[in-house]
């Protein structure tokens, strides 16, 4: 639109990512102007000095110690495993789907038809996901969403046999896609309190730090196995491909996306048993942690102020 329907045009994208630029600028701004700036500091300074002594203990932690919590954390790393499998997932499918549609069916225009699409259904997931929530944990639903992501994929390997199929079963993936989206910050969220219960230690900050690390992990990842795959397959930029040439590259875009999502779900299903009761008793427990905090910072404050 912007470029006036020249592909070639640079200006369609740069005006783009500007158009983006600008809304997500104006947002964060609205952000910023809608956090009160005369917030009251109700604690007193008896009460901060000793709230910073108990805080000191469960916060104190170094760098190296950091590291070590992503291993010992057993339920924290099989969702960073998971979630960086679904974003290679993802990432594999986006750099390689564009040759699918332009070798395999020659039907370039379907392939933003089907973008368009699998967007959709990914948002729908989202909106149904505030629905299964309440009737199923966080991990409960992200392994769902995993096995509903790979098991389009699959489908649209075998029996995506035109653009409007293929695109059908990848708008299966999308929904299962979605559902894990949706889900992902809970189930981070699940893994954090478990070590917070579990040690004692308060390492939020860190570990939510990480999980912002998935996408990146998986976008070094997937430059593999994009790369090694297509030649592997045979692919030859701008040539005539062979039968052989196309069916892999079919089976790169769907089976391999598919088996590093049924990878994710295993790591995470082995390595991250908590579900629903058990993180209805952590949050009890750390509710009740954090009453007996409340009062002994009252009466540290008080025994200062005698």
């Amino acid at each position: 639109f912007i470029a006036g329907g020249d592909q070639h045009n640079w200006i369609g994208y740069a005006g783009s990512a500007l158009l983006w630029g600008a809304f997500l600028i104006f947002f964060y701004w609205r952000v910023y102007k809608g956090v009160p700036k005369d917030i009251e500091h109700t604690m007193t300074e008896e009460e901060f000095q000793a709230q910073k002594a108990i805080n000191k203990e469960k916060h104190d932690v170094s760098i190296v110690e950091m590291f070590i919590i992503l291993f010992k954390n057993l339920p924290y790393l099989g969702f960073l495993i998971a979630d960086s499998c679904r974003y290679t997932a993802q990432t594999v499918f986006y750099g390689l789907a564009v040759y699918i549609f332009t070798y395999y069916f020659n039907d370039k225009a379907s392939y933003a038809v089907m973008m368009s699409t699998i967007t959709l259904f990914a948002l729908a997931a989202t909106f149904i996901n505030e629905v299964l929530i309440r009737f199923f944990s966080n991990r409960t639903l992200y392994l769902a969403g995993l096995l509903v992501y790979a098991a389009g994929f699959a489908l649209a390997c075998f029996f995506g046999t035109s653009p409007v199929l293929f695109t059908a079963f990848i708008c299966i993936s999308w929904f299962g896609n979605g559902v894990c989206n949706s889900s992902n910050c809970s189930l981070s969220g699940d893994a954090i309190l478990y070590y917070k219960w579990k040690t004692g230690k308060d390492t939020t900050g860190f570990l939510n730090g990480m999980s912002a690390g998935a996408p990146k992990i998986a976008s070094f990842v997937a430059s593999f196995f994009k790369g090694f795959g297509m030649v592997a397959v045979g692919y030859v930029a701008g040539g005539d491909l062979s039968a052989n040439a196309l069916s892999g590259m079919v089976n790169l875009t769907t089976l391999m996306p598919a088996g590093i999502l049924l990878f994710g779900f295993l790591c995470l299903f082995f390595m991250n048993k908590l579900n629903g009761q058990k993180m209805k008793e952590i949050n009890a427990e750390l509710n009740e942690r954090d009453e007996a905090e409340a009062a002994e910072i009252a009466a540290i404050a008080a025994a200062q102020q005698e």
